[in-house]
C-alpha cells in the first residue's frame, strides 16, 4: 500500500505535465509510426475475433510492401497483454488508453521486483525494500522505453519472477512459478526471450559458483524440465517469430560488426554512462540511481559474504566491455547492450543488503566511492 501511494505521487510529479498540456506518451518517431498504428491495428482484428468470431488476418499489404499478420504483430503487441483490454475501449480514446497502459507497466516493474525482493531477502525491512523498487524503476533504460518502446517494460515486470522461479527451483525443488514465467517470457516477444535466457544463465552459473547447495542434480534436472515445459507452452508465438527472424534483413551483417574492441570514446564514456545515460552508443543505457552505484561497489568489496550477487556484477562488467559478447547475445550480429536493463535487478538487490548494513560503511569505502565519483566526473 505504501508502494502505491508513493508510486502514484511520483507518477503526478513526473507526468502532470503531459496531462495539464493535453498531450500523450506516443514518441513523435517510432511511437506514431509504429507503435500506435499497431495497437490501432491490433485492437480492430482482436474486436473481430472476439466479438464477432472472424478469422485472424494471416497477411496485410499495408504493413512494408506486405508482411504476415501474425509474425509481425507477434513481436509488438500479440504476446503484450496490456494490448489486450484495448478492445474495451473506443477508438477515440485509444490514444488516452496507452499512454496510461505505460503508468500501469511501469506499476508492475516495481510491484514484481517488491514481491520477488521480499522472498530474496526475507528479513529485508520494508524501508530497504521500498527505496530499492524505485532505483529498480527509475533508471535510463526505463526513461528511454516509456517514450519510445513501450512494450520494453515488460520484461523488466518478468525477469524478478523468472530470477526468483529459478532460485526457487534450484533451491526448494519447486518448478511451477519458473516454468510460468518462462512461458510468459516466450510469449510475451522473442527477442527478449533471448536476452532474459543469457541473463538466467548467468544468473544461473552464479548461483552453481557461490553455493554447493545449488548443485543439486535433482534440484537442476527440475530447473531443465520446467524450462522446457515454459517454452514448449510459449512457442505458438516463439515459433513464428524466430522462423520471421531467420530471414530478416538484420541477420545479414558480419559477425559483431567486425569489431574485437569498442572504439576508444565507448571505454571512456562508460563510466558516466552508470549515471547520466548520455551515451547511447551500442545501446547501453546506464543512468541508474547513485545509490544502486555505491551498494554494487559495496557489495563486490564484500564478495565472499555476497557471492551470488557477486559473480552476477562481476560477470556483466566483463561483458559490458567486449563487442564479441554484446553480438552474441544479440544473435550473433552487431554489438547491442541492450541486455544492460537485466543489471538493475542485482544493482536493486545490492541496494537492499547494503541499506540493511549501513553501520558497516567504513574508511575504505568511502575512499573507493570518493575515487568513483571522480572518474565518473572525468567521464
Amino acid at each position: 500500500m505504501i508502494y502505491t501511494i508513493l508510486f502514484v505521487l511520483l507518477i503526478i510529479a513526473i507526468f502532470a505535465g503531459t496531462a495539464l498540456t493535453k498531450s500523450s506518451l506516443i514518441w513523435n518517431a517510432d511511437g506514431i509510426s509504429q507503435h500506435y498504428p499497431a495497437l490501432v491495428y491490433w485492437r480492430k482484428i482482436l474486436r473481430a475475433w472476439i466479438f464477432y468470431h472472424r478469422s485472424l488476418p494471416s497477411w496485410n499489404w499495408h504493413i512494408g510492401l506486405g508482411q504476415g499478420t501474425i509474425q509481425t504483430f507477434s513481436y509488438y503487441n500479440l504476446g503484450d497483454i496490456f494490448t489486450y483490454p484495448s478492445i474495451f475501449v473506443s477508438q477515440a480514446h485509444l490514444g488516452i488508453y496507452y499512454s496510461i497502459m505505460i503508468l500501469v507497466r511501469l506499476y508492475f516493474v516495481g510491484f514484481s521486483f517488491l514481491w520477488a525482493a521480499k522472498r530474496f531477502i526475507p528479513t529485508a525491512k520494508k524501508n530497504s525494500l521500498l527505496i530499492a523498487s524505485f532505483t529498480y524503476i527509475f533508471t535510463g533504460y526505463s526513461a528511454y522505453a516509456i517514450f519510445t518502446h513501450p512494450f520494453f517494460l515488460n520484461p523488466l515486470i518478468i525477469l524478478p519472477l523468472l530470477a526468483y522461479g529459478l532460485y526457487e527451483c534450484l533451491l526448494k525443488n519447486k518448478g511451477w512459478l519458473l516454468a510460468l514465467a518462462v512461458a510468459w517470457t516466450i510469449f510475451n516477444n522473442f527477442y527478449f526471450a533471448v536476452l532474459l535466457a543469457f541473463g538466467m544463465f548467468v544468473f544461473w552459473l552464479s548461483l552453481l559458483l557461490s553455493n554447493k547447495h545449488f548443485r543439486v542434480v535433482k534440484n537442476n534436472t527440475k530447473m531443465v524440465i520446467s524450462v522446457l515445459i515454459g517454452l514448449l507452452s510459449g512457442s505458438i508465438l516463439f515459433l513464428p517469430s524466430f522462423l520471421q527472424l531467420l530471414n530478416s534483413s538484420r541477420t545479414k551483417v558480419p559477425f559483431a560488426n567486425g569489431l574485437s574492441f569498442y572504439p576508444l570514446k565507448y571505454y571512456l564514456s562508460l563510466p558516466g554512462v552508470l549515471l547520466t545515460d548520455q551515451n547511447t552508443s551500442y545501446w547501453f543505457k546506464g543512468g541508474f540511481l547513485a545509490i544502486s552505484v555505491i551498494a554494487a561497489l559495496w557489495t563486490v568489496r564484500r564478495f565472499k559474504k555476497y557471492k551470488s550477487l557477486g559473480y552476477v556484477l562481476i560477470f556483466s562488467s566483463l561483458i559490458l566491455l567486449s563487442p564479441i559478447f554484446a553480438a552474441i547475445i544479440n544473435d550473433g550480429t552487431s554489438p547491442n547492450n541492450r541486455w544492460s536493463f537485466m543489471l538493475s535487478l542485482p544493482l536493486a538487490l545490492a541496494t537492499i543488503v547494503f541499506l540493511e548494513n549501513l553501520d558497516s560503511v567504513d574508511k575504505k569505502d568511502l575512499h573507493i566511492l570518493a575515487i568513483l565519483g571522480f572518474v565518473i566526473a572525468i567521464s
